[in-house]
C-alpha cells in the first residue's frame, strides 16, 4: 500500500478522502448539538437528516473513487496486490452503507419494511439512546447480507431508492470479489 500511495494520483485520492472525512466528523456533532438545544424544528431536522445521508453518500463515492484509482494503478503497473487492501475497503463499504441505510431510516423509516423495529425516529432531536445503536447494528448487518446479495429477514427494501442502492453495493461487492479472486490466483501462481 505505501508503494501505491506514492503516487501522486492515488496520494491526492486518499488526501480527499481523508480531508472529507476530518470535515464531516467536526461538523456533524456541531450541527447535531445547535439543531438539539436551538432550532429544533421538522423542517430543520429533516434537512439535518438529508445532509447525513447525502454527506454518507458522497463518503461511499470517495471511497469508490480511492479505490479504483489505488488498483488502477496497481493493475496497469503489475504491482503485486494484497488481501489486506481488500478487507480494508470491504469493510469500509460496509459501515459506510450501514450508515447510510441507517441514516436513510431516520430520514424517512417508510423507505424499509423492518419487522418489528427497535428504534423508530422522531419528528425532532431527542436524545441518543441505546435502542438507536442496536438499530445501526441492525443496519450494518443488513449491508453484510447485501455486498453478497444474501437475504437479511429483518429488514427489507421498501422503495426504488433503497433498490438501487442495494445493487449499487452489490456491484461493488461483486468487484471487490473478484479483486479478491485474481489476487487469490496471482499468489498461487506465484
Amino acid at each position: 500500500m505505501e508503494e501505491t500511495v506514492k503516487e501522486p494520483k492515488v496520494r491526492n485520492a486518499w488526501v480527499v478522502l481523508l480531508i472529507s472525512t476530518l470535515i464531516i466528523i467536526i461538523i456533524f456533532p456541531i450541527l447535531y448539538l445547535s439543531i438539539k438545544y436551538l432550532y429544533n424544528t421538522n423542517n430543520i431536522v429533516f434537512y439535518y437528516r438529508a445532509f447525513n445521508s447525502i454527506s454518507i453518500l458522497y463518503i461511499i463515492n470517495i471511497i469508490l473513487f480511492v479505490a479504483i484509482r489505488h488498483y488502477k494503478y496497481l493493475m496497469l503497473t503489475g504491482k503485486d496486490t494484497n488481501f489486506n487492501t481488500i478487507i480494508y475497503f470491504y469493510f469500509y463499504f460496509i459501515t459506510m452503507f450501514g450508515l447510510l441505510y441507517g441514516s436513510l431510516y431516520n430520514l424517512k423509516p417508510l423507505l424499509f419494511r423492518i419487522k418489528d423495529p427497535i428504534y423508530l425516529p422522531a419528528q425532532i432531536m431527542g436524545d441518543i439512546n441505546f435502542n438507536r445503536y442496536l438499530a445501526f447494528l441492525d443496519f450494518f448487518i443488513y449491508s453484510c447480507c447485501n455486498i453478497f446479495p444474501i437475504n437479511y429477514p429483518r429488514i427489507e427494501s421498501n422503495s426504488m431508492l433503497i433498490s438501487a442502492l442495494n445493487v449499487f453495493e452489490v456491484i461493488i461487492g461483486v468487484g471487490l470479489i473478484s479483486l479478491f479472486i485474481s489476487t487469490f490466483v496471482q499468489k498461487f501462481n506465484k
